[in-house]
């Protein structure tokens, strides 16, 4: 089963869907962004992975994510593309499964 995983993270890198971002400086953002106090989400690892990675989307249904994500403050090299509702499940892996 990790073999297995270990070898869908693999394709996913190599088709840049996906990329592997080290523990440590993922909980460095976590504890950067907590230390501000501007952010409103109760997400601070995605918002901490989005600016290790410089995500610029960002789909999601949360309003306090759609808030803070286009913040430069907050993330910083964000252009700030924020997506929900219908009429986006296209953004969305085909295996991402269904959310009703």
């Amino acid at each position: 089963m990790e073999n297995e995983a270990l070898d869908r993270r693999s394709e996913r890198e190599e088709a840049g869907c996906a990329e592997w971002i080290p523990s440590a400086s993922a909980r460095s953002e976590v504890r950067r962004i907590e230390s501000r106090n501007r952010f409103r989400s109760d997400d601070t690892r995605l918002l901490a992975l989005a600016r290790v990675n410089g995500a610029r989307r960002l789909y999601t249904r949360d309003q306090a994510l759609r808030d803070d994500f286009p913040d430069p403050q907050i993330v910083p090299r964000s252009k700030g593309t924020v997506c929900s509702g219908a009429g986006n499940e296209d953004l969305l892996p085909r295996d991402a499964g269904s959310s009703g």
